[in-house]
């Protein structure tokens, strides 16, 4: 076999296309509409990927839902909105159980309808505590009308170091809570933010700017309390608190990583909460001990219809803020973020993987095995991404992929369009000599059609027209040329049917090939039956031709197996495939010898073996060929196995003796042998030569030591 060799300009097309690719795929990256497909692979990922076990357990929601709306409405007459008297036995009962902050996601704006002193119970509950955050809503439109922000600016601006080097949003107006909540309460954060251009909130904007000063968004605000750090800064692409890092974005933004659909994070209904207060003063058992969120981090929010602060997340399209606040905080203080890679690997990766795809497709020849290497490619880098984003670490899909599939179209365009040519003629050329399953392997290995050679066991084919010289005296140039044209046709089909490679014409004989240029295990099988065929189809071409008043053509096949050397023989600017070696030439006698034995179609013994139970043979001698001293045995391919008459079996039979007692110069034996034969078919070739021989020796016997060998005097 010919060795493997790299191409190394096939290698360079693959390593250039896939350069080209990557540039153009930096482009794309640069779109909108690059974003927007990497968004949802991402979503995907937090749909697949996602854990909800990991979300942590310290952090419980009060939902204000349909049950505690109607409970109240029903059974004490408070409609919605409630009095803000309402919240003072939530806060008071988780300031009773210990908790280590409570967030209220709601907005207290504007003056309690039930009056002052309404607010009033709610501020003192809040100043007690000293644990509650309450929200304000930020915006990028200035306000109607001159508002104070003094309390605001004095009480809940944060100093970041570096800020200036972020690009932070920044707010023309804000709606705070009323002043006597706000001056009580610990803390106070934005609850405004943009979602992504898709509408999924996917970021948090952990800070915003107004009037040049830093304000937090509420869960950074609880997070920074919860977790003691004063300092905050800027380093690079973190935020600094105190010693955490916060990965953030130009912006200043923080990507959420969610752990898992509404319901991830405990959540109870905030009317059994209360009533769990009034039953302790009451000296009742509650239905929720103050215990249950002891050191925990409580977020009050609304999930009834018509109250909920709906979200679109990754997940749903409804999807309460307060879990999103509750996910920021996790994120925060367990230190479980998402950081996305930066681009610079990203764009290390695209060119890698344009070049692989490039080279596989420029040096890959089997089109299976070019998809299934593409394939294993995406295989490889998902499982890369799943792994990476288990670990944090989101790494950009989109770009990577696009440039695998781009470079493989391009490549695949460019081949077309080039080697597909050559191919295509190639395939035109061979398809007049080979079958359709030989051009299609030779099209898949063209290194195979290199000037050189390689040694194999094949079957060589060899067949010519008796008489041929005689018939084409007898007739004008024009018919016999379509004459003979005819015939090869139809033989040739024959060959091609069995796959075989016809070698060459030479005039009116054919020279054909099994077992190269593909791996026929079965070649001598393939020649015999083709030669049976050929016989056959020469029969049927033979009673056509006499009714349209042409000469009938007889044919003479010789097939010879053994050790060849098979490949492209000649100069570099002209070679031919063919074969070569004393197994051809021995193929070449044995076409020529059925004249001396009266057969159409003689094989030599290897032929024989190879074939084995396919085919019903002949014995027909030890013959030593022109130009070889060593004599080999032959015989007459009779039919396929099987469809040999009865009476052919016999006469074969009767033969074999014959010969036998020929060997042993039994000659009276063998003469009575061959008469039978020819008895039955008088008709019979070889039978008729050895009554001649057998008769001649026993006029004239052979000398001491003859060892049964017949030579032949001509080719």
């Amino acid at each position: 076999m010919y060795p493997m060799a790299i191409d190394k300009k096939r290698v360079l097309y693959g390593v250039m296309t896939g350069v080209i690719v990557s540039l153009c795929i930096f482009v794309f990256d640069l779109t909108p509409l690059q974003e927007m497909f990497e968004l949802k692979t991402l979503d995907w990922r937090f749909r697949l990927l996602s854990n909800p076990q990991k979300a942590a357990k310290d952090i419980v929601i009060f939902y204000i839902d349909q049950k505690s709306l109607d409970h109240y409405a029903r059974n004490d007459g408070i409609s919605w909105p409630w009095p803000r008297g309402m919240y003072k036995p939530v806060i008071d009962f988780c300031v009773k159980g210990g908790a280590a902050a409570v967030v209220f996601d709601m907005l207290y704006t504007e003056t309690s309808s039930f009056g002052s002193e309404d607010d009033a119970e709610f501020a003192d509950a809040v100043g007690e505590a000293q644990n509650v955050f309450l929200a304000f809503f930020a915006s990028k439109k200035e306000a109607p009308e001159k508002k104070r922000y003094g309390l605001c600016a004095e009480k809940y601006a944060i100093e970041i170091a570096g800020k200036e080097k972020l690009a932070l949003p920044e707010e023309q107006s804000f709606t705070l809570p009323v002043e006597e909540l706000l001056k009580n309460a610990r803390g106070a954060g934005n609850v405004s933010a943009d979602p992504d251009d898709d509408g999924v909130f996917r970021r948090a904007p952990l800070v915003s700017l107004f009037q040049g000063r830093a304000y937090p968004f509420l869960s950074f605000a609880a997070s920074r309390y919860v977790a003691g750090g004063r300092t905050l800064r800027y380093d690079g692409n973190n935020l600094m608190l105190g010693e955490r890092s916060i990965p953030i974005d130009s912006r200043g933004q923080m990507v959420i990583r969610y752990h898992g659909p509404t319901g991830t994070y405990a959540s109870y209904s905030i009317g059994d909460i209360i009533q769990s207060y009034v039953r302790l003063e009451s000296n009742l058992k509650p239905l929720y001990g103050p215990s249950m969120v002891k050191n925990k981090i409580v977020i009050v929010g609304c999930s009834a219809p018509g109250l909920m602060d709906l979200r679109v997340s990754p997940f749903s399209s409804i999807y309460p803020g307060a879990e999103v606040h509750a996910t920021v905080i996790d994120n925060i203080l367990s230190g479980d973020f998402l950081r996305r890679m930066p681009k610079p690997w990203v764009y290390f990766t695209v060119v890698l993987a344009a070049v692989l795809a490039g080279v596989i497709v420029y040096c890959v020849k089997s089109v299976a095995a070019i998809s299934l290497l593409i394939l294993l490619m995406l295989v490889l880098f998902v499982i890369t991404v799943v792994l990476l984003f288990m670990q944090g670490m989101w790494f950009d899909v989109v770009v990577p992929v696009v440039a695998i599939f781009s470079t493989f179209a391009v490549s695949n365009t460019v081949n077309y369009a080039t080697e597909g040519k050559k191919k295509r003629q190639l395939k035109q050329m061979f398809s007049q000599y080979s079958s359709p399953a030989v051009v299609d392997e030779l099209l898949k290995n063209p290194e195979r059609l290199k000037l050189g050679g390689e040694r194999k066991e094949l079957t060589v084919f060899f067949s010519d027209i008796a008489g041929f010289t005689t018939i084409s005296e007898s007739m004008a140039p024009e018919p016999l040329v379509d004459l003979l044209n005819e015939y090869l046709n139809e033989m040739s089909e024959v060959i091609l049917s069995y796959d075989g490679t016809v070698d060459k014409y030479i005039g009116d004989a054919i020279m054909a090939v099994w077992g190269a240029p593909i791996e026929q295990p079965d070649h001598a099988v393939r020649a015999c039956l083709a030669a049976l065929d050929c016989r056959q189809k020469l029969r049927a071409l033979r009673a056509a031709l006499k009714q349209r008043g042409l000469p009938e053509l007889h044919a003479r096949i010789g097939l010879s197996s053994g050790v060849m050397l098979v490949g492209n023989m000649g100069s570099k600017r002209r070679f031919d495939y063919t074969v070569v070696g004393d197994a051809v030439n021995l193929g070449s006698r044995l076409e020529g010898a059925n004249k001396n034995y009266g057969t159409s179609i003689m094989i030599n013994e290897r032929t024989r073996e190879l074939a084995g139970g396919s085919i019903v043979v002949r014995e027909l001698d030890l013959l030593r060929v022109k130009g070889k001293n060593e004599p080999i045995r032959v015989f007459e391919l009779v039919d396929k196995a099987g469809e040999a008459r009865p009476e052919t079996v016999e006469k074969i039979r009767i033969f074999h003796e014959g010969l036998q007692r020929y060997r042993q110069m039994q000659w009276d034996a063998a003469l009575r042998a061959f008469q039978a034969v020819i008895a039955s078919d008088p008709a019979d070739g070889p039978a008729k030569v050895y009554v001649d021989r057998v008769e001649a020796y026993k006029k004239h016997p052979p000398e001491e030591g003859w060892d049964g060998v017949f030579t032949l005097k001509t080719k």
